[in-house]
C-alpha cells in the first residue's frame, strides 16, 4: 500500500490526508475479466476529476516501479483512475463542490 500512496502523492500531489486506500483481495473465480493463471494486481483509484494524462501516465509508471522494488511481479498489475466531478461526491450532505466552496 506504501508504494501506492508514494506514487499517488509523488505524481499527482495529492493533499497527504486526500488520499484513502480499501485494500481488498482480488478473487479470480468472480472474474471474467482474467482468465490467466498469473497472480494480478488490481487497483482502482477515485478522485476528484483534473489530474493531467501526464500525472496518470507518471502515477502508474511509478506504481509498477515501487512495486517492482519491492519484490512484487508487474506483470499482472491493472489499474484504474476514476475522475469524478466535484457535484457528483457528497461529504458532510452535499456535494464536494460545495462543501469546499464553504456555501
Amino acid at each position: 500500500m506504501r508504494a501506492f500512496k508514494e506514487a499517488f502523492s509523488e505524481s499527482i500531489h495529492n493533499h497527504e490526508n486526500g488520499l484513502y486506500i480499501w485494500l481488498d483481495e482480488y478473487d479470480e473465480s468472480n472474474s471474467l475479466l482474467f482468465e490467466h493463471e498469473q497472480e494480478s494486481i488490481v487497483v482502482q483509484i477515485f478522485c476528484f476529476a483534473g489530474r493531467s494524462g501526464k500525472e496518470k501516465d507518471t502515477f502508474f509508471r511509478l506504481c509498477a516501479e515501487k512495486l517492482s522494488a519491492a519484490g512484487e511481479d508487474t506483470n499482472g498489475l491493472v489499474m484504474f483512475i476514476s475522475d469524478i466531478g466535484m457535484t457528483d461526491w457528497c461529504i458532510a450532505g452535499e456535494n464536494a463542490e460545495a462543501f469546499f466552496s464553504g456555501s
